[in-house]
């Protein structure tokens, strides 16, 4: 067992002893922001049953004191859901600070440290069950466990309860019991949709809408979510890729171009639904349970590979891999498994335990963790308005579940509590999903494919930082407007795509610099000031070009045609070739140049 570890752990109080309350003794995973093992609890010499403790880790170059209230705030969040009796989570059991997990008998001298303790949960997530074909999942009972949870959380029917953001709903953050069941797990962050609670947001670049980079989410977030979950049971891919050779991935990377969906129009118009970039323009909360109806049956009439996902119209008969001393994974005492449950061949569970329980994508607690240094468990960034930048939270060995970050501009809009939702049933219509009444008509944007091939490893989440909802009317408020105003992309370009492609005219700048340089020596004149002063105007000129050029492309392809812009290359092309066409009219006056001219004339 190479994971097996041998540690204590435990709360800073006056009791003696108190440090050593919990024993870890295996190494589980590593997210972005916590370490998870499996422990047990010590009690006067008695250990409890398994149990998941999740060690928060903290990002030496972030504030403390922001990282600590993250976390403060997912695990009340977690807190609160347990109490109310939110159907199918990972239950939380205990939280505390104290020192870290150490050898029974050392002295930490380090400072104390966030703890989670949670419910024990063997079976597989979601995408490990699928890509790895460790068993066979029922596809509808899942997406209907994933619906329970999101009309627990944004439509609380307990007086006073505030609605909940998951804000990272994915295909590793479900869990698969040996009972077949689903549970949602990772609510690190988790936030109260409240102005004061969405500080930050959580994104994965492969299944997160498009609107975590503008700072504004809502219920609509989860759905997108939950459709990034419907997708992959349909492909067994994710929702949205990056455009091949980008090195890092933004928050609104495009659909996927699937060929199962691509040979199947009106399966992949009803599958995208969800995952239209316009928030306004996918189904509500209270519309997927007959989204999903109406998927199944989809499903049955197209040519759909088999992935071991099962599309009947019960649960029954659903077959999953069953629990082994090597693949327990999750905080749940599993219940007796269901009639008619089949499990997988001893060989795939001897591969399953040969795995070990911390292969890549694999979730435990409420925490996505792989093999990797760095999981999905999200990483809170500082709010910081101006220019977006993508930067690694903690070293990753670029594998799945490694976490980045990314710093939209900061939106002035006033704070303004959720309105009560008003939504109403929705129609569904022979060629896809028809929306409700109070929705606005379908963006282009909603089944717009994107680029063919796979994404960069798994799935990489960190946290946006937050703007406060406007007070006009939002799908992402729960007020379906049915006349909601089309945002208008900046002329300029999102924040942080003037600097993509800023290399070009950087080239252009200091040819052209090395250039005048040769011909005011060539000039052999004391009148130095005045051509320093005509190179600066150049400068100037050359930046004007950039940004006309980045204007009439903020008009042409940003609001004529809706296209996305990650760069400014163009622009930047654009003024590099204006720097070296006067570079090349400097050199032109140059006299050795123009004798060499001549002579390269003369022999040609």
């Amino acid at each position: 067992m190479t994971d097996a570890v041998d540690l204590v752990c435990g709360p800073a109080s006056p009791r003696p002893g108190s440090e050593h309350s919990y024993r870890l003794t295996r190494r589980l995973g590593a997210g972005g922001q916590a370490e998870v093992y499996k422990a047990v609890r010590l009690s006067a010499g008695v250990s409890s049953t398994a149990l998941t403790v999740k060690v928060f880790r903290l990002n030496p170059d972030g504030d403390r004191e922001q990282q600590f209230n993250s976390w403060d705030k997912g695990d009340a969040v977690l807190m609160d859901l347990g109490g109310r009796g939110a159907p199918n989570i990972c239950r939380r059991i205990d939280a505390f600070y104290g020192p870290p997990p150490h050898q029974l008998g050392e002295q930490s001298n380090s400072q104390p440290v966030p703890y989670q303790v949670l419910e024990y949960l063997p079976g597989h997530d979601l995408r490990e069950l699928i890509t790895e074909r460790l068993g066979r999942v029922d596809a509808v009972t899942t997406l209907n466990s994933v619906v329970d949870i999101l009309k627990h959380l944004h439509r609380p029917q307990i007086p006073g309860a505030h609605p909940v953001l998951h804000m990272d709903i994915k295909p590793a953050n479900i869990i698969i019991g040996p009972d077949g069941g689903a549970k949602l797990i990772d609510f690190t962050g988790a936030r109260y949709y409240t102005p004061a609670h969405l500080t930050t947001i959580s994104y994965t670049r492969e299944t997160a809408g498009p609107e975590a980079y503008q700072g504004k989410v809502g219920p609509s977030y989860d759905v997108h979510g939950f459709g990034s979950v419907a997708y992959f049971l349909v492909t067994g891919a994710s929702a949205r890729t990056d455009s091949p050779g980008h090195e890092y991935s933004v928050p609104w990377s495009q659909l996927r171009r699937h060929p199962v969906l691509e040979a199947n129009s009106r399966l992949r118009e009803h599958l995208l639904a969800p995952l239209a970039d316009n928030p306004a323009d996918r189904p509500l909360t209270t519309d997927l349970e007959q989204w999903i109806e109406e998927l199944t049956s989809l499903v049955h009439s197209s040519h759909v590979p088999d992935l071991g996902a099962d599309w009947g119209p019960s649960a029954g008969a659903t077959t999953v891999i069953a629990p082994s001393a090597g693949a327990g994974h999750r905080p749940h005492t599993p219940s007796a498994p269901a009639r008619g449950i089949q499990y997988a061949s001893a060989a795939a569970l001897a591969g399953a335990a040969a795995r070990g329980t911390a292969s890549a994508g694999t979730s435990v607690g409420s925490a996505s963790v792989s093999s990797s240094p760095v999981s999905a468990a999200p990483v809170s960034s500082s709010p910081i308005s101006g220019s977006a930048a993508v930067n690694s939270a903690t070293p990753s060995s670029g594998g799945p579940d490694s976490t980045r970050l990314i710093d939209p501009a900061a939106f002035n809009a006033a704070p303004a509590a959720p309105p009560a939702s008003s939504e109403a049933p929705t129609t569904m219509t022979p060629g896809g999903w028809s929306p409700s009444p109070q929705q606005p008509p379908s963006s282009p944007l909603a089944n717009r494919p994107g680029k063919d091939g796979q994404g960069k490893g798994g799935y990489a989440s960190g946290r946006a930082t937050y703007s406060p909802p406007s007070e006009k009317a939002d799908h992402n408020s729960g007020d379906y407007a049915p006349h909601q105003e089309e945002e208008v992309p900046p002329l300029l370009g999102p924040p942080g795509s003037l600097k993509r492609g800023s290399e070009l005219t950087i080239i252009g700048m200091l040819f052209a610099f090395v250039s005048w340089g040769i011909w005011v020596f060539d000039l052999a004149n004391d009148d130095l000031g005045t051509n320093f002063m005509m190179f600066l105007f150049i400068a100037a000129m050359s930046i004007g070009v950039f940004f006309l050029a980045r204007v009439i492309g903020g008009y042409i392809w940003g609001r004529v045609f809706k296209a996305q812009r990650r760069t400014a290359r163009l622009a930047h092309l654009a003024a590099g070739s204006f720097l070296a066409v006067i570079a090349f009219y400097w050199l032109g006056q140059v006299s050795l140049f123009t004798e060499v001219g001549e002579w390269l004339g003369d022999l040609f």
